[in-house]
C-alpha cells in the first residue's frame, strides 16, 4: 500500500505539478502577400535575378516585356500579425541602367536561413533573351517554355529543369539535379554540380567544346544518332552508344560517384 501511494503521488507530479513548465505549440500559420512588376525589355539587354530562398518558374510570352509575379510567404507558430510584420522583411529591388536589368529578392529579418520565409516567382519573359543571369541560394528553378539566348545559372542547392534551350549555358552548382529535356547547346557550355545528377537530351554545336561535371551523382546524356561527338568520360561508364572517334566536337564528361550514360535518339 505505501508504494502504490508513492507511485500515485508520483503520477500526480508528473501530470499535474510540471503542467506550469509546458508549453503548447499551436498548428502553423502562413501569411503572404503578392505583388506584379513590369518592365521593358531589349533585345541586347542583360537580366539579372538574384534569390536567397525562392521557387522560381519561368515562361514564354510575345511581349518585348518582363512580368514578375512574386508571393512572399513566411510561415509559423506566431500570431497572425507578428508573421504580417515579418512580409516586411523582405526586400524587393528593381534596378534598370544601360542595358542591364537587375531584380534582386532577399530576406533581410531574423532567421534568413529559415525555410519558413520564402518568395515564389512566376517571371513571363520573350522567347529570346540576349543574356540571362540567375543567382539562388535555396529553392527550385522550372523553365516552362523555350528559351534561347545565353544563360547563366549560379545556386547553392536547388534543382533545376529546363523544357528546351538552344544556345549557351552555364551553370554551376553545390547541390541540386539538373535537368535539361531538349535543345541545343552552344560551344564552351558547361555544366557543374557538387552534388546531383545531370540528364540532358540535346544536340552539340560543331567544333564546340563542353564540360559536364559531377563529383557524387549519375550523368545521362541523349545526343542526336547521327552526331559527329566524341565524348570524353571519366568515371564509371555504364553505356555508351557512341564509338570514339577523333571529332572536333568533344564532351568531356566526369562523375567521381557515380554512373555515366551515353545514348543516342
Amino acid at each position: 500500500m505505501k508504494y502504490k501511494i508513492i507511485i500515485i503521488a508520483a503520477m500526480f507530479f508528473i501530470f499535474y505539478g510540471c503542467s506550469a513548465s509546458v508549453i503548447e505549440v499551436g498548428p502553423k500559420r502562413e501569411v503572404n502577400s503578392y505583388s506584379e512588376k513590369l518592365f521593358e525589355v531589349n533585345e541586347n539587354d542583360e537580366i539579372s535575378i538574384s534569390c536567397d530562398s525562392g521557387n522560381i518558374e519561368f515562361f514564354n510570352w510575345d511581349r518585348k516585356e518582363v512580368k514578375l509575379e512574386i508571393k512572399k510567404r513566411v510561415t509559423g507558430i506566431w500570431q497572425n500579425n507578428n508573421l504580417d510584420e515579418k512580409l516586411h522583411d523582405f526586400k524587393v529591388e528593381l534596378i534598370e541602367e544601360d542595358n542591364k536589368i537587375y531584380f534582386d529578392v532577399e530576406y533581410t529579418g531574423k532567421d534568413r536561413n529559415s525555410t519558413d520565409k520564402i518568395v515564389d516567382l512566376k517571371i513571363y519573359i520573350p522567347r529570346c533573351v540576349h543574356v540571362l543571369n540567375l543567382d539562388l541560394d535555396r529553392g527550385n528553378v522550372k523553365f516552362h517554355d523555350d528559351l534561347r539566348g545565353i544563360l547563366n545559372v549560379d545556386i547553392n542547392t536547388a534543382d533545376i529543369e529546363i523544357n528546351k534551350f538552344i544556345g549557351k549555358i552555364n551553370i554551376k552548382g553545390d547541390v541540386g539535379n539538373v535537368r535539361i529535356l531538349n535543345g541545343k547547346l552552344s560551344e564552351n557550355s558547361s555544366i557543374i554540380q557538387n552534388i546531383g545528377s545531370i540528364n540532358i537530351k540535346s544536340e552539340f554545336e560543331e567544333g564546340g567544346e563542353y564540360r559536364i561535371n559531377t563529383g557524387t551523382g549519375n550523368i545521362e546524356l541523349w545526343a542526336p544518332e547521327n552526331s559527329k561527338v566524341s565524348f570524353e568520360s571519366v568515371g564509371a561508364i555504364e553505356e555508351n552508344n557512341f564509338k570514339e572517334n577523333n571529332y572536333p566536337t568533344k564532351v568531356r564528361v566526369n562523375s567521381s560517384m557515380g554512373k555515366i550514360s551515353i545514348k543516342k535518339y
